[in-house]
Parts: C-alpha cells; sequence; structure tokens
C-alpha cells in the first residue's frame, strides 16, 4: 500500500482551518511532551479525539460519539472501525481488543512513541484488516497487543507531518 501524505489546501478557507488545525496539533505534541517530562501528564491515552478526527479526514472514517461507542469506534468502507492511538515514549505494548469485535483497525503512533519503525515528527497510520490481528498481535495478560514488531516493514497508510513549531523532544 503506498503511503497518503496529508497535504495543505493553502488558498482555501478549508485548507487554511486544515493548516490551523494539524499546527495545534503539532503543538499539542510539543506542550505533551513538556507536561510529561514535568510529570503533569503520567500516561499515554489523551489523544484518540485528535486521531479520530485524522482517520475521518484523511481515511473517510465516520466517527461514532464518544458516549455511544460500543466497543468499536467507528465505521469504516461498511465495516466497524476500531482506532488505537500511542505515543508512549516507554516501549510498552499497544493492546488491542478481540477482532471478533470490528472489521478494521487503524493504528496510529505518535512523534515520540518508541513502536514507531522510524523517529520522525509526525503522526504514522497504519490499517490491519481483523483477520491480520492474528497474525500481527501476540497474546497478553488481558488482551492481544502489538509490540514493533507488529509494524516494522509494513508501510502507513498515511503519515500526518506536524510542523515544526519551535523546539521539541522527539524520543526521551
Amino acid at each position: 500500500m503506498d503511503t497518503k501524505r496529508a497535504g495543505s489546501q493553502t488558498g482555501t478557507t478549508a485548507g487554511a482551518a486544515a493548516d490551523e488545525v494539524i499546527g495545534a496539533i503539532s503543538r499539542f505534541f510539543e506542550a505533551a511532551a513538556v507536561l510529561s517530562r514535568v510529570g503533569v501528564i503520567t500516561g499515554p491515552d489523551y489523544t484518540g479525539e485528535i486521531a479520530g478526527y485524522l482517520a475521518s479526514r484523511h481515511l473517510g472514517a465516520e466517527m461514532i460519539p464518544y458516549r455511544k461507542r460500543r466497543g468499536w469506534d467507528g465505521i469504516l468502507d461498511g465495516g466497524k472501525l476500531c482506532l488505537r492511538f500511542t505515543n508512549c515514549p516507554h516501549g510498552r505494548p499497544l493492546s488491542v481488543p478481540d477482532p471478533d469485535d470490528f472489521d478494521h483497525l487503524i493504528v496510529v503512533l505518535g512523534p515520540r512513541c518508541t513502536l514507531r519503525p522510524v523517529t520522525g515528527w509526525s503522526l504514522l497510520f497504519y490499517r490491519f484488516q481483523a483477520e491480520d490481528q492474528l497474525r500481527v498481535c501476540k497474546a497478553g495478560p488481558d488482551s492481544l497487543v502489538m509490540d514493533a514488531t507488529a509494524f516494522a516493514g509494513v508501510a502507513p497508510v498515511l503519515e500526518v507531518a506536524l510542523p515544526a513549531q519551535g523546539s521539541r523532544e522527539e524520543r526521551p
């Protein structure tokens, strides 16, 4: 699968708004790195809504409002979508639900995530069919998990570059 790059639509009102959103997301990750370093953010699960917005905008997913979700996050290509995001800089495997509960899994790796096969200041979107999960996941204590080997040699379906906004910490 070819990697799709989210680009600017400069010159349009929608493009200017989208550029502003991407810039805000980049500043968010910079702020999250500082807040993590000083102990304000202590968990890795604060960015799922951003991932849902980007999956909707760039991949055509129809996201379900957070409080109405029942084991899956949206619709993609007519099937149930499970969306997982991690930006964990500590190498912790990503827990994923049972593949019987959905048809498509999109995993988004943030710029500080140690599961990324390459470093960079971007968001990497990987798409797996439910049947792929048994091949790329390992059995964890309570669920299936994905470690860095799940992404090795797999091209992302989307990369969203985050513009530089001053100094930043890409990795701990």
